[in-house]
């Protein structure tokens, strides 16, 4: 069986019987999509307004520096897809290796559907062929996930305090915002609450309740470090990606900030469910963060090519880890 064919199977599974169901199911999708939809053109009535004010003389492009910061994402990102392997080993899972970081990656461009539950479901359909049960994979993705997200917001909570260079008027509501998402996440993270998280998740796969292990104390010791480098990693990601379109470097005093508000900005997305993959979020919170600091021009359109180069990668890394299983599905499937 081809992986399409698994992920078509899977997703008749996950599908709503009855007509009840299915309509308060297109409900909710219409919803979400209404909110996505104003939250958008929000952001693009900004994006207006600040290209108003453009002056286009002082834009630049070098292609090089957007080939870094392609690069620095796949590093950053690929740290936080083997963290999430370890996660999946410790709740009970298989010693996934190479094809954790595989399905974490073909499993990206799910969080572009509203709602973004697709992420789970295709990790799901995919770890079921290595024998990793899916209420496992389930409650793995939603500490993963949520772990990602606290330690960028915690970053960049402590490089906004730490900026002293910048005196920006928002800068009490940017401490906030990221305080306030680090500590809540990370209240739900702990093991208390977490444990309660995940008897709740594990509830549909039939587990009466019983979840999966908890994460062990050395895996999150290990695993937050490694998430600060992959943030920090993501905000060099932005650093070039801004250097790429601007006409003098960057000073090195600015990359803290401009770290930070990538951080913040892909905190603020995910926080806002309804937004897939943050969109009109993420580049509000940069806009508006950085616009007295970059200028409109360069803070609008460095927004605008962070998104196209995270969404490159996440393509290409997306469509080669689904043709390298598609691949390995064909050659086990042509054994006798």
């Amino acid at each position: 069986m081809s992986l399409r064919d698994r992920l078509a199977q899977w997703r008749a599974q996950l599908e709503p019987a009855g007509d009840a169901k299915g309509r308060r199911r297109w409900l909710s999708l219409s919803v979400r999509l209404v909110i996505a939809a104003l939250v958008i053109a929000g952001v693009g009535s900004q994006f207006m307004k600040l290209t108003e004010r453009v002056d286009w003389s002082r834009i630049e492009f070098s292609p090089w520096e957007l080939v870094l910061s392609f690069v620095l994402y796949l590093c950053g990102m690929t740290l936080v897809a083997a963290f999430f392997s370890r996660v999946v080993k410790d709740m009970g899972g298989q010693a996934l290796r190479r094809f954790g970081v595989v399905a974490w990656w073909v499993s990206q461009l799910g969080k572009y559907i509203p709602g973004k539950a697709w992420v789970v479901v295709v990790r799901c359909g995919l770890l079921s062929t290595k024998g990793v049960p899916p209420a496992v994979t389930t409650v793995a993705s939603f500490y993963e996930t949520p772990m990602m997200v606290a330690v960028g917001a915690a970053v960049a909570c402590a490089l906004f305090a730490a900026d002293t260079k910048h005196d920006l008027a928002a800068k009490p509501l940017l401490l906030l915002m990221s305080g306030a998402i680090a500590v809540g996440l990370g209240l739900v993270l702990t093991p208390w609450a977490f444990a309660k998280v995940a008897k709740v998740l594990s509830l549909p796969f039939g587990r009466g309740g019983d979840a999966p292990p908890p994460v062990r104390a050395r895996t999150v010791l290990r695993g937050v470090p490694t998430l600060v480098a992959a943030w920090l990693l993501n905000g060099a990601s932005f650093v070039a990606c801004v250097s790429a379109l601007s006409s003098a470097p960057v000073p090195v005093s600015d990359w803290p900030l401009l770290i930070a508000a990538s951080g913040l900005a892909v905190a603020a997305g995910f926080v806002v469910v309804v937004m897939p993959g943050g969109l009109g979020v993420r580049e509000w919170v940069i806009m508006s963060t950085l616009s007295p600091v970059l200028g409109p021009e360069l803070a609008v359109l460095s927004a605008v090519a962070l998104r196209l180069v995270w969404l490159a990668v996440e393509l290409v890394a997306s469509a080669g880890s689904y043709l390298s299983v598609e691949a390995s599905y064909r050659r086990l499937s042509r054994q006798p």
